[in-house]
């Protein structure tokens, strides 16, 4: 009888022990800039990736909130293919070591200008009180216009250096000439986004 109080009460200390003194961590960014100046009508994507840096296996809580929202704009958030509207949480497994960078959240803009702010925070199921929280920034100005396969800027913006990409998000070449972007690309397309960069 002895014996098996022995082996119970040693159970019990190395399960108390072992659960007691579980390490847990994760570390989690954004790849993308988190302020981006897009074109109206056109999408912000932001990128992320989520690293479980504990040594044990965990389940991660995401929680999306606009902050600051514009009228007529909309989000959604993607996890492993996965997509939804803020507010509607999503959970995450990794173990220890492993890596999701299938985390994004897309911010749809219309003619509409201003700037929307997103939080994207995450809760690690194994010990709540580790959290982490991004925000990105999208805005929509109404001081580029679109002229015919370039954007016209308005005079104080000149000599500032500015990133294009054409509609799928491919930056695309382009030369300034007194505050006129003109695309070098085949087919002149147009320039869909412009995103000052100093």
């Amino acid at each position: 009888m002895r014996r098996l109080w022995f082996f119970v009460i040693t159970s019990a200390v190395i399960f108390l022990f072992n659960t007691g003194y579980a390490d847990y961590g994760f570390d989690f960014y954004c790849r993308s800039d988190t302020f981006q100046q897009v074109g109206a009508g056109f999408p912000a994507y932001f990128y992320f990736t989520l690293v479980n840096t504990g040594t044990e296996p965990d389940v991660y809580q995401f929680d999306c909130q606009v902050l600051q929202a514009v009228p007529g704009w909309s989000v959604i958030y993607c996890l492993r293919g996965r997509c939804v509207e803020p507010g509607v949480p999503m959970f995450d497994t990794l173990g220890p070591g492993e890596v999701d960078s299938t985390i994004d959240v897309t911010v749809f803009t219309t003619e509409n200008t201003g700037e929307e702010v997103v939080r994207l925070l995450v809760v690690s199921l194994g010990n709540p009180a580790m959290t982490k929280a991004v925000q990105v920034y999208t805005e929509v100005c109404g001081a580029v216009e679109e002229v015919g396969g370039g954007c016209v800027l308005p005079e104080e913006n000149i000599g500032g250096r500015y990133r294009l990409f054409d509609p799928l998000g491919r930056q695309i070449k382009s030369i300034n000439r007194r505050g006129v972007f003109f695309l070098l690309s085949e087919g002149g397309g147009g320039v869909k986004k412009v995103v000052r960069i100093n």
